[in-house]
């Protein structure tokens, strides 16, 4: 289960997510807490929060490198004390899950520059897998083009024949 899975759509990556909105969502439960509807701004339903949700699962945290260090905060608590405390509610269910986090970005680096906290670094980093970019194994493009190419020509029932050389060669030469 990933948050991609748990969000109702997927917002570009320069989506203006309001961060009141970010900060509380991991951490909301459901807006009714004893037949009392809890207000918070910007809930249109009910829905378990990401934690609540993926209990006993995974969660995927993508471009963590990009998470406001308010957030950061919220995050390293909640795998300090195992717990989280549902919006409006004053019960705080221990929670069981297993977070994985990627970003593009050189996160000992953000926390050498103080934009990434030290003590979540740590938290986060236990098994460290680097995938080099594709400018660094410009090999693989020719492979995973030709690859896509026929899953999308399978997908939209269309006869292809594969890239003309001009075409791989501009792909092969793009800035990955």
């Amino acid at each position: 289960l990933t948050v991609h899975d748990l969000l109702p759509f997927d917002p570009p990556e320069d989506f203006p997510l309001p961060k009141r909105l970010l900060l509380g969502r991991p951490y909301a439960a459901s807006l009714r807490q004893a037949d009392t509807l809890v207000c918070v701004s910007g809930a249109t339903r009910d829905h378990p929060g990401l934690f609540a949700a993926a209990q006993g699962g995974t969660i995927l945290l993508d471009e963590i490198g990009d998470m406001p260090l308010a957030l950061q905060a919220k995050l390293l608590r909640v795998l300090q004390e195992r717990h989280v405390r549902p919006v409006g509610s004053t019960h705080a269910p221990e929670i069981d899950v297993r977070l994985i986090s990627a970003s593009h970005r050189n996160i000992e680096a953000a926390v050498a520059e103080g934009s990434f906290r030290d003590d979540l670094y740590y938290r986060l980093n236990v098994v460290t897998l680097r995938l080099p970019s594709l400018a660094e194994r410009p090999d693989d493009i020719a492979l995973l083009a030709t690859h896509f190419l026929h899953e999308l020509a399978t997908r939209y029932e269309r006869q292809v024949n594969g890239f003309s050389p001009e075409a791989m060669a501009l792909l092969v030469a793009g800035d990955w």
